[in-house]
């Protein structure tokens, strides 16, 4: 588990694929908004951790999706998919037609992963 990454609730709302970067929460409440993000064409991959919390990640509409999502205790919600109690993982994709796809790479230690569109 992160615990390296802080304590609190945190919001990062990157615009470019630049402005990512590997987010990492020890202790809290975690939401990566990707609404705005400008997905260039090709696979752009996003790492996210939370310690002990919830992460909550918003992906745009138009861009594919790959999610792999775990959660070692708890429960991880991604694409319409829902598992939850101990180790649990998702591993989906939502195509939207195109050339432009995020990789979402996300693990709680304790609590919940959400994936939302």
């Amino acid at each position: 588990m992160p615990l390296a990454g802080g304590v609190g609730d945190r919001t990062e709302r990157p615009a470019t694929p630049a402005q990512l970067t590997k987010y990492e929460l020890g202790v809290g409440n975690f939401l990566l908004d990707l609404q705005q993000l400008q997905v260039p064409p090709g696979t752009t991959a996003v790492q996210a951790r939370v310690g002990i919390g919830e992460l909550v990640v918003q992906v745009p509409d138009g861009v594919s999706v790959r999610v792999v999502a775990s959660s070692g205790l708890g429960e991880v919600q991604a694409l319409g998919k829902q598992e939850s109690g101990v180790a649990n993982r998702i591993d989906t994709t939502a195509e939207a037609g195109g050339d432009r796809r995020l990789e979402l790479d996300l693990r709680v230690g304790i609590g919940q992963v959400r994936v939302e569109r």
